[in-house]
């Protein structure tokens, strides 16, 4: 089954390249405080989204990795209606985070058949099993994409 992990990581890397990476000239050079909300922020889309695919792909079979805890709470879905409070992350601290969740994702694909999964409560989705763990990115993914996509009038 480890092709089939491989084409879902195709897809997350597609994502990554041809949505993602393309924003960086779009986004606005706000400061934190321009924020009442981080949901409106795109840059907190783009975070929430890596935060939530290093949870499902990587915390879940590799509780102990740093790259989960990198910003501690601070994409955590639960605080999306509440200012930044705090300098937020620039564009190239995201970009490097994604590339370095992607390449911890590839070097995981082996385990996905062979580890078992701990159970984790992503935003009220429990996830059991590897497949619902890359349902939950890819989807989850997309939609703060295309919520980016929306708040730049794309």
């Amino acid at each position: 089954m480890l092709e089939n992990w491989s084409q879902s990581l195709q897809s997350l890397t597609l994502f990554y390249r041809e949505l993602l990476l393309p924003l960086k000239d779009s986004l606005p050079d706000l400061p934190a405080e321009s924020y009442l909300e981080r949901e409106e922020d795109p840059l907190w889309h783009l975070g929430h989204a890596c935060f939530d695919c290093a949870r499902a792909l990587i915390f879940a079979f590799d509780p102990k990795n740093p790259l989960v805890f990198l910003y501690d709470e601070l994409f955590l879905g639960l605080n999306a209606r509440h200012p930044w409070g705090q300098v937020r992350p620039g564009w190239e601290e995201l970009i490097l985070w994604w590339e370095r969740v992607l390449g911890e994702v590839e070097e995981q694909l082996p385990r996905y058949d062979q580890a078992p999964l701990s159970v984790i409560v992503l935003d009220r989705y429990p996830l059991h099993t590897a497949r619902q763990a890359w349902d939950y990115a890819l989807f989850h993914t997309g939609f703060h994409l295309g919520r980016v996509h929306q708040l730049l009038g794309w």
